[in-house]
């Protein structure tokens, strides 16, 4: 009886870890999307410049009140702009020191730290925002 008690509620335990990380998946998901979609208005109307400054702005903005989904939306942002950087510096020899690798990536740990984010969850969010 205890045994089949214990499961349960191992599996309970189990399925709500799970959720977890399909919740910070989803969250993570939607702040990328977020973030992509903001990408080409923003380059389009400012440039390579443009693209900074909101990369900037938008880790400040999460200082106050980190999200997942917010974070991500930066990290988008961020590593679409270090990738487009990335392919016209081999084209032309000319780079923005802002997105040079591995700038992104250390701000992009940077700000999910204070989240505080378990391991799973850490593994989540970076696993989403590693496809970008």
């Amino acid at each position: 009886m205890k045994l089949a008690a214990i499961s349960v509620a191992l599996g309970i335990a189990f399925a709500a870890t799970a959720a977890v990380a399909s919740d910070i998946k989803a969250q993570t998901e939607a702040g990328a999307g977020k973030g992509l979609n903001k990408y080409m208005d923003i380059y389009s109307q400012t440039g390579m410049a443009g693209l900074e400054d909101a990369v900037t702005e938008c880790y400040h903005g999460q200082q106050k009140t980190q999200t997942v989904e917010g974070i991500a939306e930066c990290a988008a942002l961020d590593f679409r702009a270090s990738g487009e950087d990335a392919a016209f510096a081999a084209r032309t020899g000319l780079q923005v020191g802002f997105f040079k690798a591995p700038k992104p990536m250390k701000r992009v740990k940077a700000a999910v730290k204070p989240l505080k984010l378990s391991a799973e969850d850490q593994k989540a969010f970076f696993e989403v925002i590693g496809r970008l």
